[in-house]
């Protein structure tokens, strides 16, 4: 070695003609002084390598700088640096890094160690620029090429890392960790934002190929492959083989609790809730810090209506000292607390409250608050005669708010609480309707998106300036982990920058205090968990695709997770026609439809608002300050019934309202969601009883049952007094009264026929010739609604020159008459606004056509057309007077109903019904060549 580096010093001399005393090392394990050495020599001839004269001279003192760095590189660097790769002592041999000079020969085994010892110090820039400078040298050299793309890999040049881990992969296809490796790139080149929805789907497959290929021949680590191929058909939307990937990766490595996590998604995705919430617990189990199983575990216990342990019990800690012991039930644990991460461990309980001076005890009173707070709330308050209110707080919001930068001494949290009081959702007891709450004012709202100040989304000045108009200040949060904490300015409007995960979101909302916060689509599951428990009131825009919810809009991924995004939003949207039949069909809830400007520019800069949706969006955001649910029980009739009622609240109260529907005809929510009447419609589930409203209110067509609404307030229509049917009040104005009595929401006369069917409109009818008839009803005792001549009625109308057609069900159609019976209620309702008159029995139909405004005679024989009759001033009737009639109202009479055995209805003749019809007709201007023209009030026969 000696020998070697004095004829790389002499030539050396021979280059600089000013060098002097060679490197001695005396030690050559003196890392430090080696390479300082060889840094003085790579920069003493690099600066002087041109010193030679002219072009000549120049090549030759670059040959000659070459022939001596690289007779450095391995004769100095060379021994050292195998016996530090041999040790594994990466830090030392990445000190080489700087001594490696372009210039030299270079002596691949060495730079090979360096790049290698520099990946694992997390140097993968400079490791990458040390292989990738010599490419072309290696071209057959697998362990170069692979380490290379390894490099490139985690320096962020994705797509080049693909490339080369599949040249390496050509080159040795029986290594595994090459397959895993290429894998590990495909995905991560599939995850990059601007891939095409086709391209990534490509990119997934063959990540999951190439990751189950590694998983059968590399034993060592076949549980991550099998891990890499789990999430690959999991994103793929290929559930059954992503959860045979999943078991594979857990018997290859069991107890790990990322994987367990995996398997626990796939579950949910395949509707397998109770496994997944067992694998959800022994994945919390294995780590308690799983942040994922921690929230995937209240998600799917509300799910399956089943609560975490010990829910309903309150733990009360008491000092001691400078720690607190906690009691429970009575019972004093042993242990002494001092971090609220201790004492998650140990508490039985879900509820934790804090001492404070001058405050009792917890009364039992607070536990039995606590067993009946709603899962939306975080805090309970109770408060007894004049002395300081108790309250406790759910257990997991104080982990939530700790992972968010609140203390964990459990002494400085207790003090630190006091400032999240008001943005906590709180249930206080006994409740004040009249104390104020925390509701959305005209202050600051914080749009969450992808895209941002550097995206050209048109769709965020648009939305930005809508709030504008509406007093608030727009802040726009953009989701760009690797730039959180930076700032933008666009046109005006700040742009921040903020990291995705739920403990950094939360802890920028909590800082920040919007009074909303509107969440783009794709974000939804990360909003719920940030913003879970607390009164920041968020706005959900969903698109079907980037929702999570697959990408055929005709059969819906129904993710059960996503369940939980409905319970926690204050409101939601779709962003077009195709997504809110999506979420309708998987979830039941029918949302308002915030449509974006063009095909096109949805696709690029993802959904939003749209540039002309102001009126749209003033009617979301307007329903944030006192949040009403109005509950209606089955049946067209009733739905439609309530309609005047929502109408009237909407715009007495300023705001729209949701309405949740025990439906029992299938696609019937569209019939009350209406732009600026009532924002989404729930039919009967969990996530709708779930859901936070300042008030429910129940309408008698509930019945008497109580569903369980986590409501602030429930009102029971049926508590202030019940409809019958020979009362004195049409069911329609029994519900105006009823609002005016209960919510105090008055009403006029004008009020009552103020009926609609969705957002239908009636125009004058596109068949003028066009009349439509229903024949049926509901089956049991109400088939005695059916008249039964509809048929020769069809017979005559058609010889004074009419068309025509059956509406209802196919068993309905009557016999001579176009068919146009079957279909979806939205398809029937569409098409009876082509008739220029309908007859029908008192039905379901009956009050789509009255409610549309269609022209109408109804027939009435058993039931009461004083409380179910057609309001419309374009609608009649013919009712039966007998002394029994109606049937339904009558006590004589009424056990002849409902046993199904009143025929009266026959008795109204066709005779009487023609003439009825044709004068109704003359009254209002209809012939078959006629115009069509407003009504003047109805005749009633």
């Amino acid at each position: 070695m000696r020998q070697s580096e004095d004829r790389s010093e002499g030539a050396a001399d021979r280059f600089d003609g000013r060098w002097s005393a060679p490197f001695r090392i005396d030690d050559p394990r003196d890392v430090r002084k080696l390479g300082t050495a060889m840094r003085r020599l790579r920069r003493t001839l690099e600066s002087r390598r041109l010193s030679g004269g002219g072009r000549r001279g120049g090549a030759a003192a670059r040959a000659a700088a070459a022939a001596v760095l690289g007779g450095f590189e391995e004769t100095l660097l060379a021994p050292v640096a195998r016996r530090l790769f041999a040790e594994r002592d990466w830090r030392a041999l990445a000190e080489f890094a700087d001594a490696l000079s372009p210039l030299a020969t270079p002596h691949f085994e060495t730079r090979l160690r360096v790049a290698r010892a520099l990946l694992q110090e997390r140097r993968p820039e400079e490791a990458a620029a040390i292989l990738v400078a010599h490419l072309d040298r290696r071209p057959q050299d697998r362990l170069w090429r692979f380490y290379a793309a390894v490099a490139l890999l985690r320096a962020g040049a994705v797509e080049r890392a693909s490339g080369l881990f599949r040249e390496v992969v050509a080159l040795s296809p029986e290594t595994g960790v090459y397959r895993l490796q290429l894998a590990f790139a495909l995905r991560s080149q599939a995850s990059a934002p601007d891939a095409p929805a086709e391209r990534r789907a490509e990119l997934l497959a063959e990540a999951a190929d190439e990751a189950e290929a590694a998983a059968a021949v590399h034993r060592t680590r076949a549980w991550e492959a099998w891990a890499t191929a789990a999430r690959c058909r999991y994103e793929l939307r290929q559930y059954d083989r992503a959860l045979g990937c999943a078991e594979s990766a857990i018997e290859a490595r069991p107890g790990v609790a990322s994987l367990l996590f995996a398997k626990c998604q796939i579950l949910v995705a395949l509707n397998r809730v109770p496994e997944a919430l067992a694998l959800a617990r022994e994945a919390l189990a294995v780590d308690p810090d799983h942040e994922g199983a921690r929230f995937q575990l209240r998600t799917l216990a509300a799910l399956v209506d089943e609560a975490p342990g010990a829910e309903g019990s309150v733990g009360e800690l008491i000092r001691d000292g400078d720690s607190f012991v906690l009691r429970v039930d009575g019972h004093v644990l042993p242990e002494r607390q001092t971090s609220l991460a201790a004492l998650a461990r140990a508490a039985p309980c879900a509820w934790i409250a804090f001492p404070e001076p001058n405050r009792a005890a917890p009364a039992p009173a607070l536990a039995e608050a606590v067993r009946a707070a709603p899962g939306w709330a975080g805090r309970v308050v109770l408060r007894e005669g004049r002395g300081e209110p108790l309250e406790a707080w759910r257990l997991s919001l104080l982990e939530a708010l700790v992972q968010s930068g609140f203390p964990d001494r459990l002494a400085e949290l207790g003090t630190r609480l006091r400032d999240a009081r008001d943005v906590t959702a709180s249930v206080v007891h006994p409740d004040d309707p009249s104390a104020p709450r925390r509701a959305p004012g005209r202050g600051l709202v914080i749009r969450l998106t992808r895209h941002g100040a550097e995206d050209d989304e048109p769709f965020l000045e648009s939305a930005a300036q809508h709030y504008e108009a509406m007093g608030y200040e727009a802040l726009v949060a953009v989701v760009r982990p690797e730039r959180a904490g930076e700032t933008a300015l666009r046109d005006g409007r700040r742009h921040v920058f903020v990291d995705g995960r739920a403990a950094a979101l939360r802890a920028f909302f909590l800082r920040e205090r919007p009074d909303v916060v509107h969440v783009a689509s794709g974000l939804g599951f990360e909003a719920a968990e940030a913003l879970d428990r607390l009164s920041i009131p968020w706005i959900y825009g969903v698109d079907f695709r980037s929702g999570r919810l697959g990408d055929d809009a005709a059969a819906p991924a129904a993710a059960e997770a996503f369940r939980y995004v409905i319970e926690r939003a204050a409101t939601i949207y779709s962003t077009s026609e195709e997504g809110r039949a999506a979420l309708e069909k998987a979830f039941g809830v029918r949302t308002p439809v915030l449509r974006s400007p063009t095909e096109d520019d949805a696709d690029r800069a993802g959904p939003s608002l749209p540039v002309d949706g102001a009126a749209g969006l003033a009617g979301v955001v307007s329903s944030l300050e006192s949040r009403v649910l109005v509950a209606v029980g089955s049946g067209i009739g009733n739905m439609l019934h309530v309609g005047p009622m929502l109408r009237n609240m909407a715009r007495r109260l300023g705001r729209a309202v949701d309405v949740v529907v025990a439906q029992d005809h299938a696609d019937s929510l569209f019939l009350l969601q209406k732009a600026g009447v009532v924002n989404s419609v729930f039919s009967l589930n969990r996530q709708a009883m779930r859901r936070c409203y300042d008030v429910v209110f129940v309408t008698h067509s509930f019945g008497d049952i109580r569903p369980p609404f986590e409501g602030r307030r429930v009102i029971y229509a049926r508590d202030w007094r019940k409809f019958e049917p020979g009362g004195p009040l049409h069911e329609t104005v029994y519900n105006l009264e009823a609002a005016k009595e209960l919510l105090g929401v008055d009403y006029d006369e004008a009020d009552i026929g103020a009926h609609y069917i969705g957002d239908l409109d009636r125009g004058p009818p596109a068949e003028r010739r066009l009349v439509g008839f229903h024949g049926g009803s509901k089956d049991g005792f109400w088939a005695s609604k059916r008249w039964p001549h509809y048929a020769e009625l069809a017979r005559r109308l058609q010889a004074r020159g009419w068309d025509c057609a059956s509406f209802g069900l196919a068993e309905e159609h009557v016999e001579g008459t176009r068919d146009l019976t079957g279909g979806a209620i939205a398809e029937m309702a569409a098409a009876m606004r082509a008739c220029s008159y309908v007859v029908t029995n008192d039905s379901g139909v009956m009050n789509v056509a009255n409610a549309l405004g269609v022209p109408l005679t109804a027939l009435f024989g058993p039931t009461n057309p004083a409380t179910r009759g057609p309001l419309a001033p374009t609608s009649s009737l013919i009712a039966v007077a007998t002394d029994c009639s109606p049937c339904e109202a009558n006590p004589s009479g009424r056990a002849v109903f409902r046993a199904g055995e009143c025929r009266c209805i026959a008795s109204i003749s066709v005779d009487e019904v023609e003439r009825h019809v044709l004068a109704e007709m003359e009254r209002l201007g209809i012939s078959p060549d006629g115009d069509f023209r407003p009504a003047p009030p109805a005749a009633t026969t």
